[in-house]
């Protein structure tokens, strides 16, 4: 062999070494950026959501509604665009719509409700029609309800507003607490 087919073949090898590594380098890059990207990517995405939840004795105790679901597994969180919550009584019957325009369930038992929190009474023949809020927390187990922003209470005959409420649903008691100011008119 002569001295310049040796000296090629010795600078090629110290070219295609050092680029071969390179390109290893770069296919590790991209795979880590590529698996980033897809433990941000939910588990399970859907669309128009029905979940019906019962109690133990069978009992229907919620309905969900939601425009979009999507699931995270590794993360134990479900969001929801647009969801509607619906509460049943121990006889079956509706009994409150809580919507809003995003949620978050967490461990299964809590729900976030964020931007524009309104719950309805599906009840017609009770003072207590809708109350209002920014951003609330629901505890699916407990029906506790609870928002620390502004509230509104809207009612037959009915307006309150604090800074803070809590709900149970169960109980159905409603605590309104901090700067509370309630009007009532009187029916003749």
């Amino acid at each position: 062999m002569n001295i310049f087919k040796k000296w090629s073949i010795i600078i090629l090898f110290f070219i295609t070494i050092p680029l071969i590594i390179l390109n290893i380098k770069n296919k590790m890059f991209f795979t880590k950026i590529d698996q980033k990207k897809n433990n941000d990517q939910p588990d399970h995405q859907i669309n128009n959501s029905t979940t019906f939840i019962y109690s133990t004795n069978g009992n229907l105790i919620y309905k969900f509604f939601s425009d979009k679901t999507n699931n995270y597994n590794k993360k134990k969180t479900t969001l929801f665009l647009n969801p509607i919550l619906i509460t049943y009584n121990k006889k079956g019957i509706p009994t409150w719509k809580i919507k809003s325009l995003k949620s978050k369930l967490i461990n299964t038992n809590i729900i976030y409700f964020y931007n524009n929190v309104q719950i309805n009474n599906l009840i017609k023949k009770t003072i207590i029609q809708q109350i209002t809020t920014k951003n609330a927390i629901f505890n699916l187990t407990t029906k506790d309800f609870f928002s620390d922003e502004k509230t509104i209470i809207i009612g037959h005959n009915l307006l309150s507003n604090s800074l803070k409420i809590k709900i149970n649903f169960c109980n159905e008691t409603i605590e309104l607490i901090k700067d509370v100011k309630t009007s009532y008119k009187i029916k003749k």
